[in-house]
């Protein structure tokens, strides 16, 4: 729990994709989808902050790493 008046709490079911916690955490794992589901909390319910959110979709940014709908970043070698 916490005092933050702007903040929001999510779940693991949140998300788009299944996401869980491995154990073990060997051997590596495919990284999860963590796009948000169209059912979240955390969708439109962020703040513009210019030229870091400005391109949203919805009627506000997303809370949470990745715009749903938006294009995912790629991260890593391309082939």
């Amino acid at each position: 729990h916490t005092t933050d008046k702007n903040s929001i709490q999510i779940g693991l079911r949140d998300f788009e994709g299944q996401v869980s916690l491995p154990q073990p955490p060997f051997p590596p794992r495919n990284a999860p989808n963590l796009s948000l589901s169209s059912t979240s909390i955390a969708v439109d319910a962020g703040i513009v902050i210019p030229g870091i959110n400005d391109y949203y979709q919805g009627s506000a940014p997303d809370i949470g790493a990745f715009e749903r709908g938006g294009v995912s970043p790629q991260f890593g070698p391309r082939s």
